[in-house]
This record gives structure tokens, sequence and C-alpha cells, in this order.
């Protein structure tokens, strides 16, 4: 895993170093505001594992049920729902800074199978755990418990906005609305995942972009 830092000066040079998976997770405890003081600290570190994923590589099986909840690091992934068909489409990206928290809602909450798998986009790296395990270690923590529910809910919260902005435009105008509040998306992933977010074929989605470039 390669983490960017630089320094500050005349100018901004940028290094790259090699960390060790004891060291994102720490580094993702500090993310979350987790202090080595915390009681819980040395139980939440033996409850993690680091995961390296290959492009296009699964995080989430389809049809599967787990309790893991998973924070990209590096990297990003798409969500892609199955419908009783077996026809796959894009439903949500996930990067390590837009919803970079996953866990697999139906497992945990309804002890469901999953109807959707998660995929990396491209090489990712990913810090997970059993989130009923970590929710039974950090329970006297009010503030890191809700932390992860204002997570889950900024999540469920842009997937009930893309959909009723998808319900309610029509496919030049939900690309016009998606470029201008989610301009990283066309950055990051390929056209054939976002036309199947939106609802159309990869040609059709090149003729629109050719039309708000125009």
């Amino acid at each position: 895993m390669y983490l960017y830092e630089y320094t500050t000066g005349w100018n901004i040079k940028y290094r790259i170093v090699k960390m060790q998976d004891s060291q994102i997770i720490e580094a993702f405890l500090s993310i979350i505001g987790t202090k080595k003081e915390a009681e819980y600290y040395h139980d939440f570190i033996m409850a993690t594992r680091v995961l390296h994923l290959r492009k296009n590589q699964k995080l989430v099986e389809y049809q599967n049920q787990s309790s893991a909840m998973s924070f990209i690091f590096k990297g990003s992934l798409v969500r892609k729902i199955i419908n009783p068909r077996g026809e796959k489409r894009t439903i949500m990206f996930h990067t390590d800074g837009f919803h970079e928290f996953i866990k697999s809602y139906d497992s945990i909450y309804f002890h469901n199978h999953t109807d959707y798998e998660v995929i990396a986009n491209e090489p990712t790296t990913i810090v997970s755990f059993d989130y009923l395990k970590i929710m039974e270690i950090v329970r006297s923590d009010l503030r890191l418990l809700n932390y992860f529910t204002e997570k889950t809910e900024e999540l469920l919260m842009t997937l009930d906005l893309f959909r009723n902005y998808h319900l309610s435009l029509t496919s030049e105008e939900y690309l016009r609305w998606l470029y201008r509040n989610y301009n990283f998306i066309f950055l990051k992933f390929p056209s054939k995942e976002i036309a199947s977010f939106m609802g159309i074929t990869p040609v059709w989605l090149s003729k629109l972009k050719a039309k708000l470039n125009s």
C-alpha cells in the first residue's frame, strides 16, 4: 500500500511511502478518531484486517451473508445489483473519499443473503472488520457508535437522492446533474459503469456527453 505525503515550502514535494498492514490499521483508527488510550484500542486492532484487492476482485459476493464492514483506505469499488434474470446493474460508486464505508445491510440487519456484489474498480486497499463484533467492543463509546450510524445514514441518503433524481429527470438532465455534483465519478470510473448506473447504453452515454460538451 502506498501513501502519498508532502512537505510545504517554495515547492510542494510528494514522496511515496510503503505502509505495512499494521500501519494502515493504525491510520484507519486515527481517521475515525480512536485514540491509543481507548480501553478497546488493542481489541479493535486484533479484530481488524487489511485486504489488498486486485482490479475486478470481489469484496462482497452475490448471495452471500456477511457481517463485515469495510473501509476503503485507498482505491475504489462499484456496487452492482443482480436481478432475478441474472442481469447486473451498477447502483453505487465507492471511493476512498466518497462513501468509503461498505457493509452488507441485508445480512447485518435482516439476516438475508445479498442481492448485489461489490467489485474493485482498481487495485484497492480495504480495512475490514466484523461490524457486530466491533459494535460490541466499542459499545461504551457513544461518539464512535454515532460516527458509524452517521456513515450508514449518509450512504442511504445518497442512494435515495440518486434514485429520486434518476426518476424525475431525463437522461440528459440526469447526466448534467451528475457532472455538476459528482464530477469525480467521470474521472474515476469507466463509462460502461456510469451508463449502467444511469440505465442507458454506453453508446447513448457517449452521445449525451458529446451534446453536453458541444
